[in-house]
């Protein structure tokens, strides 16, 4: 008989699969890995240093329920507007456009407000529909 363990951390050796057979191609799946990737690979971007997926997140199955019940087509989880942009949970993510998620990495960098860029020592604002 094989048992599977769902219990092993066989993601990046923090997340598990929590129970049920998971299709690892899921966009769900998908998500919830590279949240993982971003944090706990060295290879990622600066920005991730020090970044964590709370406890409750490193089991799949309740980051997909979490992801199910909120979900927004199109959008991408941000960390960075209800949060202090360290930590992924369900009390400091969102979901948001593209390109606001963008914003506020840029914001993050650099410490100015979201819409504002500075471009060889001047400041500018920006918006977009």
């Amino acid at each position: 008989m094989n048992h599977k363990d769902y219990m092993k951390k066989t993601v990046f050796g923090i997340g598990y699969l929590g129970g049920n057979e998971v299709n690892s191609l899921s966009s769900t799946y998908k998500r919830w890995q590279g949240m993982l990737r971003r944090c706990y690979t060295s290879t990622h971007r600066p920005t991730y240093k020090d970044c964590e997926v709370c406890v409750k997140w490193h089991n799949f199955q309740t980051y997909a329920k979490w992801e199910a019940a909120n979900y927004v087509e199109g959008y991408q989880v941000d960390k960075d507007l209800l949060g202090d942009g360290k930590l992924y949970s369900p009390e400091t993510c969102c979901w948001l456009p593209p390109k606001i998620n963008m914003a506020l990495v840029f914001r993050s960098k650099i410490d100015l407000p979201v819409g504002v860029r500075m471009k060889k020592g001047k400041y500018y604002s920006e918006v977009s529909c």
